[in-house]
Parts: structure tokens; C-alpha cells; sequence
């Protein structure tokens, strides 16, 4: 009886040097701060938010859940628009929702009841991603107020050709319409367009005169971005992710810009002399093979830009962003920040790029004055 009498002691001994430890250290704490464990604020700061009626505290789930509130945003849940909710829309949607950045989304489409059919089954097994993602009416989409950026995304999945031509009538219509929404809800908006030829589209949400020009942008090709990415990684025999390439549009489609290409961090003319297949670019016909097939990288693409927009950073990428002095938006590199286009950044071309992009160039300005002239 003894040696389990002996053993219970210990024991007890032992739980009464743990609560002593435990009591010094809230004494130490209470004298420091002068409070109590218990009115102590929760861990956290500013990201955890009170519930109404002076509630527990309730933090964001690391699952994307965004923070709960009542009466004003809180500044560090971002909403982003989405107009579009095909092959490319949806699945930004879908890496946004995963951002601990965003907090709402808002997605819009001009096909009733597609949105939500095509993202809920997308997002089916994934409720936290699900529950960030408002879906809304086309025609008066009152949920997209106050967003911090919109991404437009109509008819971008079905692009695959590199030829500059005059969209139609009723696809310039259809942005119009988007570009008087973005006015009316989200003037103060950053503006991604993601349908192409995104030249021309940018200019139509331009002449509105909602949106300060500055704060429109429009990515380029991303499929065929994509390609060259995964084209210099096999060529180098490296990952993907470590290939950072630059690309310029010119009338035979999209060019490699190989002085401006990084394999991590090392210029690409360092590494590869003859680079002539990944220089020419894809064929239409291999894109089409690819265009069902390949969406998860582009959206990536965007996503990733988006956040950093609305999280107030800024970053250099190959967008289509406004010229002033002939008021086009044809494609440059450029420094994006919180307010839009900051700086553009020439781009280091070989001797026969350099005519070929002043050609293009030359027809997105011509382009532009037929719209404008069907316009008026």
C-alpha cells in the first residue's frame, strides 16, 4: 500500500508545482500589464473582430472563411467582382476564394443561372471556398458596390488565335453595358480585362468615362504565356516555376522576349543559344488542342495579380495599359500600384522585334480610330 501511497504523493507533489508555476506567471503578467489573463485581448490584433452585442471574438479560417462584420468593412477583407464565369472566370474565382486577401467575391455573368451551376459544381467539396462567393443579377448587380478590383472575363476562354481583328458589334455592346455597371457600383475600382482582343475592350470600358484610365489594365495572352513558360523549362531542363519570361505582341502573334527572361534569376541568353523553336511560339492548331485542357495556370495568373493589387503592393508585368499620347492600350510592361498603371517599362527587344512591335503597335492605333468612328 505504501508504494502506490508513495506514487499518488508524487504526483499530487508534482501537480501542486505546476499550478504554483501557473499562478507566478499570471501574477507576473497582472503586474506587467496590469490586467488579467481573462482581460487580456485575444491574440491576433486587428484581425479578430467582436461579435455584435459584445460577443466572443471571431478570427477567419484558414480555410478562406472570410471575417464576420456588421456595420463597416473591415480593411482587411477585399472584394473583388468577377464578370464571366466560363472556363478562365471560374476558376479565378476559385483561386481567389482560397486567398487569405479576399474576403468576398462577386460573381456575375451574362448567362442566367450558369454562374451558379458551373462554380457550385466546381467548388462542391469545398464549403469554406463556396461561402466567399456571392453570385448576383447581371442586370443590376448591386452586390459588386465598394469592390476593390473587377476582372472581366467574358468570352475569354475561346481566344486562341494571336491575329488583332474588330470584335463584334454585339460583344462591344455587351462591355459597355459591363463597363456602365463597373461606373455605377465600383468607380474607384482597378479594372482587369481579361477578354480579347483586350486592346480594344479596354478602350471601349475607357470611353465611358467612369474610370480613370490609369486604373484599366488588360492581360495578355495568357495561353500562350503559359506555353513559353513550359516551353523554356523543358528547353532548360528545369521547373516550370522557376522560369520568369517576358513576351511582346507583334502581327505574327506573341514573341519571346529572351533579354527579359529569368531561369531563377539568370538572364535565359546565359543558358540557351538557340532558343529559335521557343522564339516562333505556338501554332494556332496546337493551342486549340490545348485550350480545353490548360485554364488552371492562366487563372493562377490573374488571381495572383489581383491580390496583389487589392493587398497594395506593386508589381511589373506585360499588361495591355494606356498610352497618352495617342490614347490607345496597347500592350507594354509596365509597374502597377494600388492606383493602377504607375510607369511603363520598355522592353528589351532584338533589332527585329522592334520593327515587328511597331507594326502592331501601328494597327492597335488604327483599330482603335474604327472603333471610335463606329462609336460616334
Amino acid at each position: 500500500m505504501r508504494g502506490p501511497a508513495r506514487c499518488g504523493s508524487a504526483g499530487r507533489q508534482a501537480d501542486s508545482f505546476r499550478l504554483r508555476a501557473v499562478g507566478k506567471r499570471i501574477r507576473h503578467l497582472r503586474d506587467r500589464h496590469g490586467t488579467t489573463l481573462r482581460d487580456r485581448p485575444p491574440r491576433g490584433g486587428t484581425r479578430h473582430r467582436a461579435r455584435a452585442g459584445g460577443g466572443a471574438a471571431e478570427a477567419p479560417g484558414r480555410g478562406g472563411g472570410g471575417l464576420r462584420e456588421d456595420s463597416e468593412r473591415s480593411a482587411l477583407v477585399r472584394k473583388v467582382t468577377i464578370f464571366g464565369a466560363g472556363s478562365i472566370g471560374v476558376r479565378v474565382a476559385f483561386f481567389l476564394a482560397r486567398s487569405r486577401e479576399v474576403g468576398h467575391i462577386v460573381l456575375v455573368d451574362v448567362a442566367p443561372g450558369r454562374s451558379r451551376d458551373t462554380v457550385l459544381d466546381f467548388l462542391q467539396s469545398n464549403v469554406a471556398l463556396r461561402s466567399k462567393i456571392t453570385f448576383t443579377d447581371y442586370e443590376e448587380p448591386k452586390e459588386m458596390g465598394e469592390s476593390d478590383a473587377v476582372i472581366v472575363a467574358v468570352g475569354s476562354s475561346s481566344r486562341v488565335g494571336t491575329e488583332l481583328e474588330m470584335p463584334s458589334g454585339e460583344a462591344v455592346e455587351t462591355m459597355r453595358a459591363i463597363a456602365s455597371h463597373i461606373g455605377h457600383f465600383a468607380p474607384q475600382a482597378l479594372v482587369g480585362v481579361l477578354s480579347q482582343p483586350a486592346e480594344l475592350f479596354c478602350k471601349v470600358v475607357a470611353d465611358t468615362g467612369s474610370i480613370r484610365p490609369e486604373r484599366i489594365i488588360g492581360f495578355p495572352l495568357l495561353m500562350h504565356r503559359e506555353w513559353f513558360r513550359r516551353e523554356v523549362a523543358r528547353v532548360v531542363g528545369v521547373g516550370a516555376g522557376d522560369v520568369r519570361i517576358s513576351t511582346v505582341r507583334t502581327p505574327d502573334g506573341v514573341e519571346l522576349v529572351r533579354a527579359q527572361s529569368r531561369v531563377s534569376g539568370v538572364p535565359l541568353p546565359e543558358l540557351v543559344t538557340d532558343c529559335s523553336r521557343v522564339v516562333a511560339g505556338p501554332d494556332t492548331e496546337e493551342m486549340l488542342r490545348r485550350r480545353d485542357r490548360h485554364h488552371y495556370a492562366p487563372a493562377a495568373v490573374v488571381a495572383r495579380v489581383v491580390e496583389e493589387i487589392v493587398s497594395g503592393r506593386r508589381q511589373v508585368i506585360t499588361c495591355m495599359c494606356i498610352d497618352p499620347g495617342s490614347g490607345t492600350f496597347p500592350e507594354a510592361k509596365a509597374l502597377i500600384g494600388p492606383e493602377g498603371v504607375e510607369k511603363v517599362i520598355p522592353f528589351d527587344l532584338e533589332a527585329e522585334q522592334v520593327e515587328r512591335h511597331r507594326v502592331y503597335r501601328a494597327e492597335v492605333l488604327n483599330l482603335t480610330r474604327k472603333l471610335e468612328a463606329l462609336a460616334g
